[in-house]
């Protein structure tokens, strides 16, 4: 009786052992991921909006008069209005698509960037707006550098010109300055690499479509003249026609694919804008290029044998 009873008591505490013993091991696994293996591996950090936050919190605090430009962070982030007291007014964009600036400040302007996810516009700013400066370098609290504010001074103007100038007006409402063209000389099946410079000469209300179309002679049998073309919203969407205020620039580059059936030949790059889906385009005002059917002609390329 006594040797049952003693294995029977040994039996329990052999399995509150066991118990016990789970539960230690799990509560050092948990504690060695979270705040060891996990702590480490800054996309755990960041995917908890962390850096958003303190975006927030930096925005937050600067003056109410100050024009914000935020790349590529989405400016209807929850967290980021939250953190910021629902600030009004940020500028956010999509830097891996394009560059948006003003022509010249009014009030002290400060882009916040993410480098990491952005690495185009710091490379831009201090070209364009050479008179700016670094302000702060937002870091987390697991020491990663997430963030970079550039200031640049009321009364600024930016320092830019396009490889080629070219102006139009599309109904008093985008300006065309210009535009960079990496080459005019190109095979059929490769790409166009453009990038246009638009102004908004109102603050806008609807959202246009921009077109870039590749014309050449036409097909005989299809009747189609267009060998290539890159139809969107600029910016991919991240900054529509509907978000541009008068006196600001967009910087917006396109790749334009040829297509395999454009013979060897002269070729014309013509662009404009619509209405979509009525497909209604953009009366074409005045330009000091060629022009057809509201297309604007920005210059000859050569499909080369």
């Amino acid at each position: 009786m006594a040797a049952r009873y003693v294995k029977k008591n040994w039996a329990k505490i052999l399995y509150l052992a066991f118990i016990f013993g789970g539960f230690l091991f799990t509560a050092y696994t948990t504690y060695h991921d979270y705040f060891i293996r996990w702590a480490s591996i800054s996309e755990i950090y960041t995917s908890y909006d962390a850096g958003v936050t303190e975006i927030g919190q930096y925005i937050g605090a600067l003056p109410a008069e100050e024009m914000v430009y935020l790349s590529p962070t989405w400016g209807e982030h929850a967290s980021l209005l939250l953190q910021s007291n629902q600030r009004d007014g940020i500028r956010a964009y999509n830097g891996r698509h394009c560059f948006v600036y003003p022509q010249q400040t009014e009030t002290t302007t400060t882009y916040v960037i993410v480098p990491n996810d952005d690495k185009i516009s710091l490379l831009l700013l201090p070209n364009y707006f050479p008179q700016g400066q670094v302000a702060y370098e937002g870091v987390l609290g697991n020491g990663e550098h997430y963030f970079t504010a550039y200031q640049i001074a009321d009364d600024s103007s930016a320092q830019f010109s396009p490889q080629i100038p070219l102006e139009a007006n599309w109904d008093d409402k985008i300006k065309l300055l210009g535009y960079d063209l990496e080459k005019q000389v190109y095979a059929s099946g490769e790409n166009i690499s453009l990038t246009l410079y638009y102004q908004p000469l109102i603050d806008m209300k609807n959202n246009y479509t921009s077109f870039i179309h590749l014309w050449g002679e036409a097909d005989p049998q299809s009747g189609n003249i267009i060998y290539g073309q890159r139809d969107r919203e600029p910016c991919f969407q991240s900054y529509p026609t509907s978000f541009w205020q008068a006196g600001e620039v967009i910087r917006d580059t396109f790749t334009i694919p040829i297509t395999p059936e454009a013979e060897p030949g002269i070729y014309q790059l013509v662009t404009g804008f619509y209405k979509w889906p009525e497909l209604t385009q953009l009366p074409l005002l005045e330009t000091t290029a060629t022009a057809s059917r509201n297309a604007v002609f920005l210059s000859e390329l050569q499909i080369a044998e």
